[in-house]
């Protein structure tokens, strides 16, 4: 059995062109609702454990009215599927933006990958966890494609409960530019994934 996190902004939000904000979509409530009976009908819905309305929403979204109503169309159409009724709503934030409505997600994250291991130390990292609620968790981000160890994140993560996840980035290659799959950190990655299963 393998847990699957989604990233659900095909499905929710669209752009007028790539300079761009994001809106939600005036038909997302029945995009998403197709894309999880296609799941159901594939056998494969049960997996999901989280899921995610978009990556770095202080940056891509046309503001917290937007996110809210994204949030507001994944949590009515989750609830009409058995299958999904343990998920956790989960977001990665930009480091460099305010976390805007932070409060409406299970699990929470943000990238700064010049940081590397010492975002675990910094002063941003604390402030976040200190803020939880007893509910919420973190996600950690170590950035793969860009030759950062995953050692440190895994040990953090194995010794401090707030972390609900360790999720890489990123695998696969890009725009061009190698992934973890590539760049010569498949193996450490790979390794690292065992040790924290």
């Amino acid at each position: 059995n393998t847990a699957v996190m989604l990233g659900l902004s095909p499905y929710l939000l669209d752009r007028p062109d790539v300079h761009a904000k994001f809106t939600v979509r005036h038909d997302a409530e029945q995009r998403l609702r197709e894309h999880f009976n296609a799941l159901r009908i594939a056998g494969v819905l049960h997996f999901v454990a989280a899921m995610s309305p978009i990556d770095e929403p202080n940056n891509t979204v046309a503001g917290l009215e937007e996110l809210t109503k994204a949030v507001s169309v994944i949590r009515k159409v989750a609830a009409e599927y058995a299958e999904l009724k343990d998920y956790k709503l989960y977001v990665v934030y930009a480091a460099d933006k305010d976390f805007i409505g932070r409060d409406m997600f299970d699990w929470i994250g943000f990238d700064d990958y010049d940081m590397k291991g010492s975002v675990l130390t910094g002063k941003q990292y604390k402030e976040l966890r200190d803020s939880l609620f007893p509910d919420q968790k973190t996600i950690i981000i170590p950035g793969g494609a860009y030759g950062q160890d995953p050692v440190p994140f895994c040990n953090y993560a194995k010794a401090n409960t707030e972390v609900a996840v360790v999720m890489p980035f990123l695998w696969l290659d890009d725009q061009g530019e190698p992934g973890i799959r590539s760049n010569g950190m498949a193996a450490h990655y790979i390794n690292a994934g065992k040790s924290v299963i």
